[in-house]
Order: structure tokens, then sequence, then C-alpha cells
């Protein structure tokens, strides 16, 4: 859905967080885990709307 850029930044940021979590044993790396998550979608919806406004012009 988001293209292979996107699901590497989500994998990335899964196993970023996965450390995290490992590593502190709590909550920042959920909170990093989900912050990448964001990062991916706010990405791929301003590519969206980017395209929509190309096609509309």
């Amino acid at each position: 859905m988001y293209g292979s850029v996107g699901k590497g930044a989500v994998g990335a940021g899964v196993v970023v967080g996965g450390g995290q979590l490992a590593v502190t044993g709590g909550m920042p790396g959920l909170v990093v885990t989900l912050l990448a998550a964001a990062l991916v979608v706010g990405g791929a919806l301003m590519m969206r709307s980017a395209r929509l406004k190309a096609a509309r012009a």
C-alpha cells in the first residue's frame, strides 16, 4: 500500500522499536514503533495528496 520504501520504513521502525523494548523492558520501544509508523503513514498521505493535486491540475 505504501510502496517498498514505506514498507522498509515500517519494518525498520518495528525492528528499532522491538530492540528498544527488549533493552528498556518498557514503553519507550512501543513509543518509537508508533512514531515510526505515524511518520510512514503521514508520508504516504502527503505523497498521495500531492499525486491527487498533480492529477487534478
